[in-house]
């Protein structure tokens, strides 16, 4: 399935894996330090695991037959995760990533047109912006270390991917002095530490009432994160529907949505919340695609040549434009090879909701299955070395081989991620314009250790080196 060439053989770095397909302590245990670990090879070689406890059945599938039955083909037997629940709604309340049936489908089709191609073409320059601003950062920190500096490429590409955000969702002015827009990046990062955090309680479906402080202690500061957020976004929401016309940024293409059926827009909850998913997921997902790419890049020098190679083809020296992008194919594949082996969602969770027969196992409501993404994408009977980096498994004729299931950054089925062009294209654009600019090493003093959480996050940041060209 892949080509063979002299890259074909490098293994970026990960977490290393049990032999044995471990009991319930165990994967607790793994789960509270880093839920990555769970996964023991088992679980890379065979297509179901299935895990009994507190009367419930927890199944895990690494198939893409059984991720297109939960996902499409029995869709109406699965509704969303209540432990996804637990860990989202805090913060998304009610948005198109939790909400289930008609509500779901009517908040879709009023959003829809916002995230239409001919939409997203007029923010690619806000996107090459971002990427530009980014590139100038880190040029002034070369210039002060004298031909080389050494920085957290993670944090660069949340900024990034954070001003891409502002610019299209906060662009309104703020009336509240003592909370700025840069420190919801911040908080971000809080409640995906605390409120976001995985906790036993949740995995049994604890009512609200029963205290998670005693395992998660950051908890409280999480959830006042999350407030701050919450009436930041509701302000500046209020702000723009003031406005004699709300823009032509998400945001305001949000405000002017009508369900082309009934006419109704997004009621102001509705709004409200889609904004928080979109902050969210929009920021944080494509911030650490980037980050896992460019840490594999710099690591593979060669790569960057070639990547480098196709943007002073296409572009030359002028900034990234939307008319570019489609010509940037080794980019995206770079990006989706990325995405294969460090998916910034690294598990689509569901709550069972109908009886239901998943792999011989015959489920009822109540019971837990999920997709089993990372694994799935590393899986020894599915790729062909499968730990391997190689964007040739991404070219036309390679995509059109294998089954469409077997790769999901960005699920699939009605619920795939609306935002799946709007996040290729920025990633698109910031690693081209950093690839035409730089050269990235990695610093081999560093372990490079995915944590997982909600997304897949570079344990202790990615710290690299950077130089000019």
């Amino acid at each position: 399935m892949s080509a063979t060439t002299p890259q074909a053989a490098f293994e970026p770095p990960t977490v290393n894996r049990r032999q044995d397909a471990a009991g319930f302590l165990t994967v607790y245990r793994d789960t509270l330090r880093n839920p990555i670990e769970m996964w023991s090879e088992y679980f890379f070689h065979n297509r179901t695991y299935t895990l009994k406890a507190g009367g419930r059945t927890f199944m895990q599938v690494m198939d893409p037959v059984y991720a297109k039955q939960i996902l499409l083909s029995d869709a109406d037997c699965f509704k969303k995760s209540y432990i996804q629940d637990r860990l989202l709604k805090p913060a998304v309340g009610e948005g198109l990533l939790t909400t289930e049936g008609a509500v779901w489908r009517q908040q879709r089709k009023a959003v829809t047109p916002a995230f239409r191609h001919e939409a997203l073409i007029k923010m690619v320059p806000t996107m090459q912006k971002a990427a530009s601003d980014t590139a100038q950062r880190i040029s002034s920190s070369i210039d002060q270390a004298h031909e080389e500096c050494h920085l957290d490429i993670h944090e660069q590409m949340v900024q990034a991917t954070y001003d891409i955000i502002e610019a299209t969702l906060l662009s309104g002015e703020s009336t509240n002095p003592d909370y700025s827009q840069r420190q919801v990046a911040d908080d971000i990062a809080k409640y995906l530490q605390t409120v976001g955090k995985f906790n036993l309680l949740d995995l049994f479906d604890a009512p609200d009432w029963v205290p998670r402080a005693l395992a998660n202690p950051g908890i409280a500061e999480g959830k006042k994160a999350v407030a701050r957020m919450r009436a930041f976004a509701a302000e500046q929401i209020r702000n723009r529907q003031q406005q004699d016309h709300p823009g032509e940024d998400l945001l305001g293409l949000m405000i002017s949505a009508r369900d082309p059926e009934t006419g109704n827009g997004l009621k102001d909850a509705e709004l409200l919340d889609n904004l928080m998913t979109f902050i969210g997921a929009g920021h944080e997902t494509t911030a650490v695609a980037l980050t896992w790419t460019i840490s594999i890049l710099s690591q593979m020098p060669e790569w960057q040549d070639r990547l480098y190679d196709e943007v002073k083809e296409v572009a030359g020296d002028t900034p990234i434009a939307a008319n570019h992008l489609p010509d940037l194919d080794l980019h995206e594949r770079v990006i989706m090879e990325t995405m294969r082996l460090y998916p910034p969602v690294c598990l689509i969770p569901r709550s069972v909701c109908a009886p239901v027969t998943v792999g011989g196992n015959n489920l009822k409501p109540g019971d837990h299955v999920s997709i089993a993404v990372y694994p799935m994408q590393r899986h020894a009977f599915l790729w062909d070395n499968p730990n391997a980096f190689d964007p040739a498994r991404f070219t036309e004729d390679q995509v059109k081989a294998r089954d469409r299931f077997v790769y999901l950054p960005f699920g699939a089925g009605p619920r795939i991620c609306i935002g799946l062009k709007f996040a290729m294209m920025e990633a698109v654009t910031i690693l081209a314009t950093l690839t035409r600019q730089f050269h990235f090493r990695h610093d081999d003093r560093h372990e490079i250790v995915p944590q997982m959480n909600v997304t897949l996050r570079p344990k202790d940041g990615m710290p690299v080196f950077v130089k000019q060209r």
